[in-house]
This record gives structure tokens, C-alpha cells and sequence, in this order.
């Protein structure tokens, strides 16, 4: 079998995609371990992988620089001479860039698109299996003798960030004695949050019934909600949305007990540290297969008829019921955080 010396990896976005390549990256290094690996993401998306000792080199592409920055990066990559492509994004930017490469090779990933396509539009599944989006990544690489390890994914943490959250938790005098829970109110699409009336009463609950702290976590489009939740729980809680970096929300994720979260990139970082998890998923369904991986969790999602009405969310629901969220009750959500702390 052809032995490879200059791969290059394509994860354009976003943060849960990138995290869920992980194992990929760990595989592709096994398998061709003098090999200059290197990795092409979106700048803003650096840190979750700027630690990974299985990459040779990370490359930035900074979306601002639109078309003529993309075509720009082409040309550096083609004099990078790289002999496989690996093209985990499919989509116009990740093509445009493996026809600019030159590479004796490339390969991509199976999206499954067709058959996402009968289900959201004519509710007419024909997945055989759920369709995990890393083992989807994983297959695309079988054919040079890459299997799965089973081991899940990962995200590599650097000490000085680590020492450096450490330190936060003691000056915010964060007790070991009792559970230190997690909050992703967020998400990109409006019909895949949790009414945050929801968190609100099942954060107070925690703090009531086990004395919890709770750690709220976003980006900076998440830094109102945030405040909003948090200005209302019984107890002042670390309102971390937008202040702090990716890899420092992995240690804290790393530090929690337990994370409720809805469908976002937090549920896979979390996933990632080996933080137990509770997942909520209002219009999308296991089939499009972004629920947890290989991590303790309870996914509460409702079986309805409507469902799956999106493969990414919308900005409102479609019947203008909302019932995928809004028929998840404040004590589901409980009861499955106390199955993971017990």
C-alpha cells in the first residue's frame, strides 16, 4: 500500500465538525507516522487543534479575505505538494481548494445527503444504522487499512491553560464538595434551544437539591441569554459565554460533573473531555448523527411527526408549535442529570 509523506486534512467549521475529526487525525497519524500531517481550518477555530501533537502544521483560512484569500491559500497549499487530500467538508470552498492542490490524491466522506434529504422532506428513513458523523469521517480512509480504535474523540489541552482555569476556579472559590454543573443554553438555530425559562428552573432545582454551581457556557451571541438565565438562578453562577477561549471551555467542560446542553458545538468539546452529558434535541434526529459519541449521556429528544423538519435547525418552527422543545419538561432534564451524578 501506498505510503503517504505530505497529507493535508480539510475542516473548514465549525466547532462540533472539527472536534469530531479528532479521531480521524489520531488514526491518519498511526497509520503514516513520518508524515507531514497538517490541518486547514477556518481562524476562528485554531485552538481546538493548535495542541494536537498529530498534526505537523496548522492552516488558517480567514473567511473576511472571501474568494480571493481562498484562491490565494490555493496556491500555497499547491506549493506544499501534498500527496493526499482529505476532504472531510465537502462543501464549494473545501472542492475549490482540492482542485487548486494538485494532489496525487483525494478523498472525501459520505454526507449521506440523499437520504437526509427523504427524511426531513418525506419522512422516509432508509438509514440502516445511525450513521455516526466521525465514523463517517473514518470511512472515507479505510481503504489505506485505517480502523476505528474505539477510543472516542479527544482534545488536547495545553498545561498554561489548564493551570490557568484552575486558578479561576479558586479565586471564585468553586467548592470540591459538591457538583459543579454546566449550562449550554445556546445554539446557532432558535428551534434548537431549550426555552431558557427551562434552565432557569432546572438550575434552581440543582442548586436547591444538591447544592450545585453552576458554570453557564456560550459564545458571545450566547452572552445575553446567558445573563439573562443567570440573573435569575438563586445563586451567583460563573457566567463564562464569551470570555473565555475554546480550549479553556474544554478544561472547564473537563471540570464538570455533569453538562446539560442543547444540539451545539459545546455538547461535542464536552464529549471530547469525557464530561458526562445531557443532549437536548428539539428538530433534528440521531440519523443526521451528531448525537453524543462514545461518552456517559441521556439524549432527550420527543418522537414526533414532524420530525426531523430540518438537518441543522431554523430560525423559528415551521408549525409553529415548537413542540420538539417545548414538550421537554423541566423534570426529564432533572432526572437524567441525577442518573449521570449518581
Amino acid at each position: 500500500m501506498k505510503d503517504y509523506k505530505k497529507i493535508l486534512i480539510i475542516r473548514l467549521s465549525s466547532i462540533g465538525d472539527i472536534v469530531l475529526s479528532s479521531p480521524l487525525i489520531r488514526l491518519v497519524r498511526q497509520r503514516f507516522p513520518q508524515a507531514k500531517i497538517d490541518m486547514l481550518v477556518c481562524t476562528e477555530f485554531e485552538e481546538l487543534i493548535s495542541a494536537n501533537p498529530n498534526l505537523s502544521q496548522v492552516i488558517l483560512f480567514d473567511r473576511k479575505t472571501g474568494l480571493k484569500g481562498l484562491l490565494r491559500l490555493g496556491k500555497k497549499i499547491r506549493k506544499e505538494g501534498y500527496d493526499l487530500v482529505i476532504d472531510i467538508h465537502k462543501k464549494l470552498r473545501s472542492f475549490i481548494i482540492c482542485r487548486i492542490s494538485g494532489a496525487k490524491q483525494t478523498v472525501s466522506y459520505n454526507k449521506h445527503s440523499f437520504l437526509r434529504f427523504l427524511l426531513v422532506e418525506f419522512k422516509i428513513n432508509r438509514f440502516v444504522q445511525t450513521p455516526y458523523v466521525t465514523n463517517l469521517y473514518l470511512k472515507s480512509v479505510e481503504r489505506f487499512g485505517i480502523k476505528d480504535d474505539g477510543q472516542g474523540l479527544e482534545f488536547n489541552i495545553t498545561t498554561a491553560k489548564d493551570m490557568g482555569i484552575l486558578e479561576f476556579l479558586r479565586q471564585e472559590r468553586v467548592s470540591k464538595k459538591y457538583p459543579l454543573i454546566g449550562l449550554a443554553p445556546g445554539a446557532h438555530w432558535n428551534t434548537k434551544r431549550w426555552p431558557k425559562e427551562r434552565f432557569i428552573e432546572l438550575a434552581n432545582l440543582l442548586i436547591q437539591r444538591k447544592n450545585a454551581t453552576i458554570v453557564i457556557f456560550g459564545g458571545r451571541a450566547e452572552v445575553v441569554l446567558s445573563n439573562e438565565i443567570g440573573g435569575s438562578l438563586l445563586n451567583k453562577p460563573l457566567i463564562v459565554a464569551g470570555k473565555v477561549s475554546l480550549m479553556e471551555t474544554a478544561v472547564l467542560l473537563k471540570r464538570c460533573n455533569v453538562l446539560v446542553t442543547n444540539d451545539s458545538g459545546v455538547l461535542h468539546i464536552a464529549a471530547a473531555v469525557k464530561t458526562p452529558l445531557v443532549a437536548i434535541f428539539g428538530p433534528t434526529v440521531k440519523e443526521f448523527g451528531y448525537y453524543p459519541y462514545r461518552v456517559a449521556n441521556r439524549v432527550i429528544s420527543k418522537d414526533l411527526p414532524c420530525k426531523p423538519c430540518t438537518t441543522k435547525g431554523t430560525p423559528k418552527c415551521k408549525i409553529n408549535t415548537f413542540d420538539c422543545m417545548r414538550l421537554i419538561s423541566t423534570d426529564e432534564v432533572l432526572k437524567a442529570v441525577e442518573e449521570l451524578l449518581n
